[in-house]
């Protein structure tokens, strides 16, 4: 009977591994698996951070555009309301000259 009981418990302690090793192996196939997911999400966020990126990029350019036409935008309406300024004379100027000259040819004709 020793024997027996032996034998019963080398095979206990064999199933005992056999398990053992059967949950290591669904553990590690787990883990792989989680691992591929995570590195397929990483790489999903890495393109992402990619996209913002270049779009971050596109608006700092476009915000010196703008930057640069507010500037010109400033500065041109000075200069187009002194040339502005300038022709408005002139046609004051036009004016009270074909003004003038207007009554002067009426007071001739009479």
């Amino acid at each position: 009977m020793p024997s027996e009981a032996l034998k019963a418990d080398k095979d206990l302690l064999r199933a005992e591994f056999a398990m053992s090793t059967c949950r290591l192996e669904k553990s590690l196939e787990q883990l792989k698996h989680k691992s591929t997911d995570q590195v397929v999400e990483l790489g999903k966020r890495a393109g992402v951070i990619n996209r913002l990126k270049t779009e971050r990029d596109a608006l700092k350019v476009e915000r010196i555009e703008l930057s640069a036409q507010l500037e010109a935008l400033k500065q041109g309406p000075i200069a187009s309301s002194e040339r502005g300024m300038g022709k408005a004379r002139r046609a004051r100027s036009s004016r009270g000259r074909l003004a003038a000259d207007s009554n002067h040819a009426k007071q001739r004709a009479l």
